[in-house]
Order: structure tokens, then sequence, then C-alpha cells
């Protein structure tokens, strides 16, 4: 039994005695006369009417009303008054008798227990915080946030933590009684129950660091030396130490359920699926599997330079050092769409050389064409198709009639630095064939550029050339002298 119960069933003891020494003394006493039966009185009729009670005793004030207030019929010593503080009704204040606190022509006393009582705490005056009326011995129970008083505390008296008589007690924690422990740690509810003593309590470790896999079977000293709990790391380095070459972030590759089991996905770095990369043993890339470093980081670092110098793989090749096909040739060379488009990559590459080519110009590869052509594009398109329409180079430009006609038609045998004379097809309306085209365009016939070698006036722009050079004769003209067409008066 602890000090507690034992001051509980001490105080119920003393008040039993206590309430049968009462009774019995009242029982004893000569002068109670227990009244017979009352005669008949009006219901409006008061004690201490004239005739009845009036000259028996009258309380002075401020104690006046009806007597029945307080007496009843039996006897007048027999008091039933119950008081509104219901405190005042029970234990010792129940029968103590009126005249302890009552005085005649006196006021009536203050309700607080020091008006009365005089506090043995030193200043402490608010009794019934742990004083019940009923004993003084019996206290109430701890008030709502007062520290546990189970287990340990169990043992202990009000006045081995309010040693000092403070009106208004101080908040107390664990640390003020026991300190500080496990390193440095203060909020001890965190692990330890009172009611269980210093014993560990059901601590929730995931708090701090939630214990998955492997972790679950370890002991707590293991993580924490000494039980030193205070400012253990949660990184896994601080335990494991870096490996593989200085890694630490383990949790990105490892679990708790096994280090040796490996949840890293090689994508998110450098993806080697698909290609002759994703055979190779990780110690070809990762020597001694140092992990934080590798070969090279670029595909140089590992492969060098290829095809003839170059160092940028990835135009041509995925990052897992698969091929790219169809492998986008237009931004050196547009091949699409022409015969290039079925020419091995050799052909223009010899030796897989892709730093150069056989040539940088199409006579490079082709030599002149079409009678010693050199210049390709007019006719042809950079991927080696035949432009179509063409447009036709120099100052000629063709008509209708010449389009719809093949190009061999005016270039012999694909002859395309020389042309046949415009007589081959036209039979020539002059008296002296010229060179057609040094007068007449290819896009309409009427359509004459000549220039006139004579510095002749403005006006004579406006006749027709045969008005000059009689039947067509463009060898000469009529006279060079003005009287030949214009007669003086």
């Amino acid at each position: 039994m602890n000090r507690k119960q034992y001051l509980l069933v001490a105080g119920v003891v003393v008040v039993f005695l206590v309430m049968i020494a009462l009774f019995v003394s009242m029982r004893a006493t000569p002068t109670v006369v227990l009244a017979k039966t009352h005669p008949a009185f009006a219901s409006n009729e008061a004690c201490s009417a004239v005739g009845c009670h009036d000259t028996t005793h009258t309380h002075k004030v401020p104690y006046l009303g009806a007597c029945n207030n307080c007496h009843g019929l039996t006897s007048w010593r027999n008091v039933a008054y119950s008081h509104s503080d219901s405190d005042l009704n029970i234990g010792f204040h129940g029968v103590i008798g009126c005249i302890r606190c009552h005085k005649e022509g006196g006021p009536s006393p203050a309700k607080a227990c020091a008006t009365c009582h005089q506090s043995p705490h030193g200043g402490w005056i608010d009794c019934k915080k742990c004083h019940t009326p009923v004993m003084w011995q019996l206290p109430h129970p701890p008030p709502t946030g007062h520290l546990s008083l189970l287990g340990g505390h169990a043992k202990l008296g009000c006045f081995d933590c309010h040693a000092q008589p403070l009106a208004s007690p101080q908040p107390r924690a664990c640390v003020d009684c026991h300190g500080s422990h496990h390193g440095g740690l203060t909020d001890c509810g965190q692990c330890h129950d009172p009611a269980r003593g210093w014993t560990p309590g059901p601590f929730d470790h995931s708090v701090f660091f939630k214990l998955t896999g492997k972790h679950k079977t370890l002991q707590c000293g293991q993580c924490h030396p000494g039980n030193r709990f205070a400012g253990t790391s949660p990184n896994c380095v601080s335990c494991h130490g870096a490996h593989h070459g200085g890694l630490t972030a383990c949790a990105k590759c490892h679990t708790t359920s096994s280090f040796k089991r490996s949840t890293f996905r090689h994508s998110t770095v450098f993806n080697l699926s698909g290609g002759p990369h994703a055979r190779l043993a990780c110690s070809r890339c990762h020597p001694s599997n140092r992990y934080a470093h590798v070969r090279g980081s670029t595909c140089v670092g590992c492969h060098g330079a290829k095809h003839g110098g170059l160092t940028r793989c990835t135009p041509c090749h995925g990052s897992n050092g698969a091929v790219i096909y169809p492998f986008d040739h237009s931004p050196f060379f547009p091949l699409a769409g022409g015969p290039h488009a079925a020419l091995a990559c050799t052909q223009c590459h010899p030796g897989n050389n892709f730093v150069g080519a056989r040539g940088k110009t199409c006579v490079s590869c082709h030599g002149a064409k079409h009678g010693g052509l050199t210049t390709c594009t007019p006719c042809h398109l950079a991927n080696g198709a035949v432009a179509s329409p063409i447009t036709h180079p120099g100052y000629i430009r063709l008509g209708p009639a010449h389009t719809a006609r093949p190009c061999s038609l005016c270039h012999t045998g694909n002859l395309f630095n020389a042309h046949r004379p415009c007589a081959d097809c036209h039979t020539a309306p002059h008296a002296v064939p010229y060179d057609c085209l040094n007068c007449h365009r290819p896009t309409n016939w009427a359509d004459i550029h000549f220039a006139h070698p004579d510095m002749l006036p403005h006006s004579f722009t406006e006749f027709t050339c045969v008005q000059c050079h009689v039947g067509s004769n463009f060898s000469r003209p009529r006279l060079v002298i003005c009287n030949t067409c214009h007669f003086w008066p």
C-alpha cells in the first residue's frame, strides 16, 4: 500500500469514528426534549406569532426569517439548515454547530477557507484545489496537466516536489528532477512513461527514423553506442561510410532489405538498353566498382575519336551506342528524293571517314557533264534530282512552245554548253541569215530586243524595221542618207 492509499484509508476511518462519537453524544444529551403532537396552527401563521413562540427566542440581524427555515417541529436543537455551498453540509462542517461560525448580531462569515483556517503552506489559501471538506487528509486528484504520479512517482509526497511555499507552483519537467540523459536528451516522455518507471515504453522510432528491413533486427546500442540517443545522424554514411569511390547517397541504389540488391536504374544517368553497352560488365566503365567515377564522361572518353577524327557521336549514334536509322543527312547534304539516297555511305565516305567526303562539290564525284558544265545546280537539285520546271540560264527565256519540247531538241547529245542555231528548226524570214536570238526572244518572236548600233533620234524608234530595211534585208538599210526617205520642198 502506497502513501496516498494509506492516507485515504486512515482518513475514512477517522471520519467514521468521529461521526459515531457525535451520534452517541447527541443521543445522550438530556436537555433535548422531543415535542409531543404539535397543536394545530394556520398555514400562514409564523412560529413567532403571539401566544406561540414569540417570547421563546428571536435571533438578531442578519439571522432573521421564518423559524422553520432552520428548525423542525420535534426540537429547537434539531437544526436542518442546508447551505447553498454543498461543501458546508458534509464532513466536519455538517456537525460542528452553527455557533462555531455564526455569531449573534455579527455578519455572515466569508466562504473562503482562510476565514476560519490559517494556511499551513506559507501562503497558499485556495485550499479546495487540494483538500476536500469531508476530511482535511483526503486530497483531490492532481489537477489536469499535473505530472503523472504513477509508478515511481507514487511514493512521493506533495512536499517532495513542492518544497517551497509558492502561491503559484511553477511547471516542472522531468529534467528538473532527473537531469538530462542519453547524450543531452531532455524530453523524457518521448521514450519513458512514469507508470513504467525508467523502463522504455512503446517508443515510436518512425518519428525520427523509420526502421525497416535489416534495421528492425538491430539493437539500440548498434546505432546509439553508450546509449547516446541525441545527435544521431539519419544518413546512411554515418553508420556505413561512403562506398563506390565516394558515393554517399546510398538510398538511390540500395534498400534496407538488402545492401546487395540495387534499385538503381542506369537510364537515369546513361541509357544502356538496346545497344552494345547493355552487354558490358559494370567494371568495364567503373573499374574496381568506383561508381562515383567513370572512364569517361563523354563517348570519346572510352571509345576515342572515330570516323576520321569525329568526337561528336550523338548525331549518328544513340546514347546506348546504337546507330540512328534513318540518319538525317540533310544538315550536311540532302539525300532524300534523289539517287544519292540509294547509295551506301562508303561510296561518298571511303573507309567510313565521315570527317571528309570524296568531294564537296558535284564534279568532285561526278566530273564535268553535258559538254563540260561544272555548275550542276541550275538544272539539278542538291540531292541530284532534275529540277522541274527548269529555269533556263542566261538571258534566254523559253516560251511555252520551247518548254513543251525536250532539252535535246536544242542541245543535241545533251551538250548544254552549246545549242543548235534557230535556223535549224526555223526558216529565216530575212534576206541574210543572222543569229535570230540577237534580235528576237524565244518567248515571243515579235518581242524584239535588238539595240540599234546607230544613234537614231528618239522619233525613229516609232518606225518598224522594214521601213528602213526594204525586203527585210537587214544586211544594209535603203540608204544611209535622209533624202532617201524624206523629200525637201
